[in-house]
């Protein structure tokens, strides 16, 4: 009786209706039975008829060969009563897999896929091992989701897998593999976005325009957004502007907006009709086109906008759209000269990054040129704090990205925590950092050993973790420890576990007493600097600048860009190596003297002297004439 009662409930739970149904009355046909036996196949039945009451609730206390509660398929299913002839339990457990699949019931199906693999011949385990892959990627397992995609011959999933665990060029080569000729459109995106996280971005652009990608709206919004990313706004708007997604719409009114054009952006961003963080661009254009005029000396956005409003557009929070507004305004224009743009794009090609993942944007190229110069011709010790030095290139950072949101977090309305960067994420490592997780691993570790108090075996397993997800698993929780800057607090790296997996990054604590240490560190070392004009005073405030993360986005594109400045009189330019990101070299050295040993392999001698007659305050006289440089 118990075993068919079983294999009943095994029958229902893969919704085998006829045999659970079979089973069921076998059971209370039977003569000497337990009454909990009989009890439970009379519920079964019920339910099956669509009548009240369920076996789902009612757990055995006897026995246990089927869990339903659990959903959980164990060794010993059927082993007491064989299914009838002719029923395949393989393929019916393998549907159900699929089924929960669907519903993202990831955890289930996990466990019906592992239960049948033993049972599926050989030559048929391929579709098995894809499912397990597939399942792993939701359940944010990406190193198991390689080594089951491995056992397939699906190389768009191998890559896929590969690309998740941050093996970039690995999953490159793997897609090469395919022939051109058979190459689907998901398998071009795919390597498309291999190509966009190693920086090849000619690469990416060359396979998102073959034939087979000429009418896909996906492929058109990716070559849009690469044109976006490297600064070729009139490109993203040919690529963007046919089509009706709103992705595309977002991209295309964006490139509107960065090249001045105000009144079409306005329009293109009310036309994006629902509820979106677009509004808040609206908004700022619209506020723009009514300040064209306004002195760039005293421009910027921190002044003149709500904390809310900052907050909001920084966390790209959803608002209502407006309609446009009448047109406005003259098109920018400028007395920047041709020869002042290049010596500009030069002069921001040096902060460029020559590492794996980050695409070269001929815009910020520029805008880190043009506060370089500006600060040289005006000269560092003219200005009056740090503040108002960083401030000079904080401005340009602004005006040159519309999606990106750039503003001192002081200003904003939350407390707590500001700068949020993961290495991982969702247990994915982050292309353009990648080459930083195993050194943050590290530290990270070392630092938990300090700051938590520890069992020997927990001491033991985070002493000699090759993951994150031991160190999470030992601990049992979520992990933040504090790194060190001069004595000073630094950044803090978290370590969480989320829905899709584990996440481990920096973030930064924004409060007040922190500022307040930090601005006087870099106030000294400025003081130092118009003093002495040292290499040394200049390396520390970049230093000191990048541990505080004192802004929403573009702490590193501003620190160095200043750095560049204060370099520049000292007729010294950055070289910087494929090998280093100038930004994580100083929040991974606990001490200025260790980051200072680093850093200075990559200053140069500069030959070629910057003009003396570029006078960036009477060029770019208005905010209008900043965005037409």
């Amino acid at each position: 009786g118990k075993a068919l009662l079983n294999r009943a409930r095994c029958f229902y739970e893969l919704g085998m209706v006829k045999h659970a149904r079979s089973d069921a009355e076998k059971v209370l046909l039977g003569g000497d039975i337990e009454e909990y036996t009989r009890v439970t196949a009379q519920c079964l039945l019920h339910t099956l008829e669509g009548k009240t009451g369920s076996v789902l609730n009612e757990k055995p206390t006897d026995y246990t060969l089927f869990d339903l509660t659990e959903g959980h398929v164990p060794k010993t299913f059927f082993s007491d009563a064989k299914p009838p002839q002719g029923v395949d339990i393989t393929a019916a457990v393998l549907a159900r897999a699929k089924t929960r699949l669907k519903a993202g019931e990831t955890q289930g199906a996990m466990h019906d896929l592992q239960f049948i693999l033993p049972e599926v011949p050989p030559d048929e385990q391929q579709g098995v091992f894809r499912l397990l892959a597939v399942t792993s990627i939701e359940e944010g397992e990406y190193q198991q989701a390689l080594q089951h995609a491995q056992r397939t011959s699906d190389l768009e999933l191998i890559s896929t897998c590969e690309a998740h665990c941050g093996l970039h060029m690995q999953a490159v080569n793997t897609l090469l593999k395919t022939p051109l000729e058979s190459r689907t459109v998901p398998a071009c995106i795919s390597l498309a976005k291999c190509y966009k996280e190693l920086g090849n971005f000619k690469a990416a652009l060359d396979v998102l325009s073959q034939p087979s990608c000429c009418d896909s709206p996906q492929a058109a919004h990716l070559r849009g957004f690469l044109k976006y990313q490297a600064g070729d706004l009139f490109g993203c708007i040919a690529d963007s502007a046919d089509y009706t997604t709103l992705d595309a719409r977002l991209l295309a009114a964006a490139s509107l907006h960065g090249l001045g054009r105000l009144s079409e952006a306005v329009a293109a961003y009310s036309k994006i009709g629902m509820p979106h963080f677009a509004s808040h661009l609206q908004e700022l254009a619209e506020w723009e086109a009514g300040h064209w005029g306004v002195a760039w000396e005293d421009f910027g956005y921190d002044t003149h906008f709500s904390a809310q409003f900052m907050e909001n557009l920084s966390k790209k929070t959803d608002r209502q759209l407006r309609q446009a507004n009448a047109d406005w305004g003259e098109a920018p224009s400028t007395t920047v000269t041709l020869k002042e743009i290049k010596t500009a794009q030069r002069l921001g090609g040096f902060v460029q990054y020559s590492c794996k993942g980050f695409l070269k944007n001929e815009r910020h190229h520029r805008a880190a040129g043009m506060a370089c110069l500006e600060i040289f011709h005006a000269g560092v010790e003219s200005y009056g704090t740090w503040r108002e030095l960083y401030q000079t290139v904080v401005k340009w950072r602004q005006v040159v990205d519309r999606l990106d949101a750039v503003f001192w977090t002081e200003n904003l309305t939350a407390d707590g925590l500001g700068l949020q960067t993961p290495l991982l994420l969702d247990g994915g490592k982050v292309g353009k950092y990648a080459m930083y997780f195993r050194r943050c691993f590290e530290v990270f570790r070392h630092e938990l050993k300090k700051q938590y108090v520890m069992t020997d075996e927990q001491s033991e397993v985070v002493e000699r973790a090759a993951c994150v997800k031991e160190v999470h698993s030992v601990m049992g929780r979520d992990l933040v420890v504090v790194l060190g800057c001069d004595g000073m607090e630094g950044v803090r790296v978290c370590l969480t576990r989320g829905s899709n997996g584990y996440t481990l990054g920096i973030r930064t604590a924004c409060c007040p007493s922190r500022t307040e240490e930090y601005s006087k560190l870099l106030a000294d070392a400025l003081n130092c600097y118009n003093e002495k004009h040292s290499v040394r005073a200049a390396l520390k405030c970049y230093y000191y600048w990048v541990s505080l993360q004192p802004l929403t986005r573009g702490t590193a594109f501003t620190g160095l860009t200043v750095l560049q400045a204060m370099l520049l009189p000292l007729d010294i330019y950055l070289h910087l190596p494929a090998t280093a990101q100038p930004d994580w070299e100083a929040l991974l050295s606990p001490t200025f003297e260790h980051f200072l040993h680093t850093a200075e392999d990559w200053l140069h001698p500069y030959a070629q002297p910057v003009p003396q007659d570029t006078l960036i305050h009477i060029m770019v006289p208005t905010l209008g004439s900043a965005f037409a440089c």
